[in-house]
């Protein structure tokens, strides 16, 4: 008997079947993992394995790639299922569409692309479906993810499909992440569901708390130092440098455990599971944070820890970085030069502009017109009487400096040198 519209038919024994995804838009790893979780809580099915995740430049018809649209993420998917193929049909759809999927065309980029690819042994061949699939054999991001899933794999009348991927190289499926990382990312959704414990009641612990509630997540705290999170799978420390390793120890154990330092490696937090995400912005007490189009630098013990992080920092905005602990060091002088020294130079020109009656608020329109212009040229922003080679006023400065704010005199020699240093050098532009 033919399905009825809406019914879902159960087979009498369990199918295996093999699925493709793939994403382009938006969050794509955790639009793949949160595709995973979703068929895993299908009607009587299970997921058994996945894949290692792929990147590949969009194809258009006949393989053309389509160089206007975002790079897509691909995995295959394992699954047992007492769905019929219809049926699973059916629930995929139902998935893509919860996750946000509308109607597009073949070729335009989607939230998340759900293919029966394998079902059994079963050749189905319909108006709404065709397994195997009609153009999987032409496409290396969904025979490398299967192949990796089982090596072995084959179809009646092709082969064995690893044998058709040497032809396929040229469409460059490049790794991009494991079958592990892929699974912590779909873990670390569930943490965060449970919410974050954050200690430290600073300036950085109040804004993160302020802005993830916000962001939809449960917060308690900020908690003062001490607080052990006892009822947290999450603990997010924010307090200075020297404190990180007794506020860690002092976290239960089995937590998830994680801390807002620029310089500090992960070594503090051990034993436990740890992160570390170190938001590349200022926060002052009299301005509201803008943490989102912020970086941010990211670091993990294990992969689920890392996909924390991940998500945290997405879910307020910013873009996640990795650093290497090797480049901790440098990273956080590469940032306390763009942030602070920045103020110490803007109070130095304040200094001086006060000796003749010019204030903070006239100097302000070409401190941030400077700033701007350097986001927007780099070195190529650079003008004044050095850009122009004009050494006479600078030593007419100098003279003036030296008579009336000596002490500013030998951090306005070290400006001048790598200044007139940065003018020598090849225009970018």
């Amino acid at each position: 008997m033919a399905d009825e519209p809406g019914e879902i038919s159960l087979m009498t024994t369990h199918t295996r079947a093999y699925l493709s995804l793939g994403t382009n838009l938006g969050d794509r790893l955790t639009n793949l993992a949160d595709a995973v979780r979703a068929l895993g809580g299908a009607h009587n099915t299970t997921v058994v394995d996945v894949s290692p995740v792929y990147q590949t430049a969009p194809l258009g018809p006949e393989g053309i790639v389509v160089a206007t649209e975002p790079a897509y993420l691909n995995c295959a998917v394992l699954i047992e299922t007492e769905l019929s193929a219809r049926a699973l049909r059916a629930e995929t759809q139902r998935i893509e569409h919860a996750m946000g999927r509308g109607e597009h065309g073949r070729w335009e980029s989607r939230v998340i692309d759900i293919d029966l690819v394998l079902f059994g042994d079963e050749r189905i061949a319909t108006s709404e479906l065709t397994v195997p699939h009609a153009r999987m054999c032409e496409r290396a991001f969904v025979l490398r993810p299967l192949v990796d899933l089982d090596p072995g794999l084959s179809i009646d009348g092709v082969g064995p499909l690893e044998s058709l991927l040497p032809g396929l190289v040229w469409q460059a499926c490049e790794p991009f992440a494991t079958a592990e990382t892929l699974r912590a990312v779909g873990r670390s959704a569930g943490l965060i569901a449970h919410g974050v414990t954050i200690v430290g009641r600073g300036r950085l612990g109040s804004a993160l708390a302020e802005e993830l509630r916000a962001a939809g997540v449960t917060v308690t705290g900020p908690l003062g130092r001490g607080a052990t999170g006892d009822t947290a799978a999450i603990v997010l420390l924010c307090v200075p440098d020297r404190e990180i390793a007794s506020a860690a120890a002092a976290i239960a154990p089995g937590r998830l455990v994680g801390h807002c330092s620029g310089a500090a490696t992960l070594e503090p937090l051990a034993p436990h599971e740890a992160f570390s995400m170190h938001p590349l912005m200022t926060v002052v007490r009299e301005s509201a944070p803008q943490f989102r189009g912020a970086g941010c630098a990211v670091a993990g013990t294990t992969p689920l820890a890392r996909a924390v992080a991940d998500a945290l920092v997405r879910m307020l905005g910013m873009q996640p970085v990795e650093i290497a602990d090797g480049d901790r060091a440098l990273y956080h002088a590469a940032a306390t030069m763009a942030s602070n020294y920045v103020v110490t130079l803007e109070c130095m020109a304040e200094r001086l502009a006060g000796r003749v009656g010019v204030s903070r608020e006239m100097l302000a329109p070409l401190a941030r017109a400077s700033l701007e212009n350097w986001i927007a040229l780099g070195r190529d922003a650079l003008t004044g009487p050095i850009a122009r080679g004009d050494m006479e006023t600078v030593e007419r400065q100098r003279a003036a400096i030296d008579a009336r704010e000596p002490e500013l005199l030998a951090l306005w020699d070290a400006l001048v040198l790598h200044t007139t240093e940065l003018a020598a050098g090849p225009r970018t532009a």
